[in-house]
């Protein structure tokens, strides 16, 4: 009798154990079958994962990433035109928020709100005075419109 209640604790043990590292393994590295890049961003993780990208980033610095959304262009203060590769999110009036990360590509870029997968590298940069992670670009695919709208 007291093997097999030191034998279910022991399991259930374990069992707790592998739901606390399976856990840890997908906060910031997420692996997937579509890509061999460090970090996959999804849908499901969309805004915690470019915020902790942005908050973090000298973490994540020669990182590859893999994520999908639509191109959106800014300028700087100088009037320089920037790629960033976004998603809707809820903001101060409905869904007027964006969250993303910025590109570089040596390879061009399609017309603003097409719908990208990208693969880069994740560097830091200066835009307007500020330091920012930037993905230099290895791959850019166009592709048909996905979740445009995202909440977490």
């Amino acid at each position: 009798m007291k093997k097999k209640v030191v034998l279910g604790i022991l399991a259930i043990g374990i069992m707790a154990m592998l739901i606390v590292i399976m856990r840890k393994s997908s906060v910031n590295v997420i692996q997937s079958k579509k890509s061999d890049a460090d970090i996959v961003i999804s849908d499901n993780s969309f805004i915690q994962e470019t915020n902790d990208i942005y908050l973090n980033t000298d973490d994540y610095v020669d990182k590859s990433v893999n994520m999908e959304g639509y191109i959106y262009v800014y300028s700087d203060d100088d009037g320089v035109d920037h790629y960033a590769v976004v998603r809707n999110t809820p903001g101060c009036c409905g869904s007027d928020g964006l969250a993303g990360l910025d590109i570089y590509s040596d390879f061009g870029y399609p017309e603003a709100g097409a719908w990208v997968e990208i693969t880069g590298a994740i560097k830091k940069d200066t835009i307007n005075g500020m330091d920012c992670p930037i993905i230099y670009l290895t791959d850019m695919v166009e592709k048909e419109e996905g979740k445009k709208f995202v909440t977490n």
